[in-house]
């Protein structure tokens, strides 16, 4: 399914706000991937990292700190990145 991404949290990898990403729900996500996760019922286009002990979201831009999910939180990853649309035109 694709995605529009909002803000600039990725742009490290050269996933900019307002690109489409591609998503694949049925990968298994592995440490390291660009997922699309929930927390607390926010989506979240992260990068998936930590150990088997502690799940933490990162970004690819030295703005956002590391997001560390915490056991009494709602935790879902909802689909693994796999491609990206950049937006050729504004809208409006």
């Amino acid at each position: 399914y694709l995605v529009r991404v909002a803000g600039s949290s990725l742009q490290g990898l050269g996933i900019h706000d307002a690109d489409l990403v591609l998503v694949d729900k049925a990968l298994t996500p592995r440490r390291g991937d660009v997922v699309v996760a929930c927390v607390n019922g926010e989506p979240l286009l992260k990068i998936l990292g930590g150990d088997k002990h502690q799940v933490i979201l990162l970004s690819a831009n030295p703005q956002y700190p590391p997001r560390y999910i915490m056991e009494s939180e709602e935790f879902q990853i909802w689909g693994v990145y796999i491609g990206l649309c950049r937006v050729g035109r504004a809208s409006g």
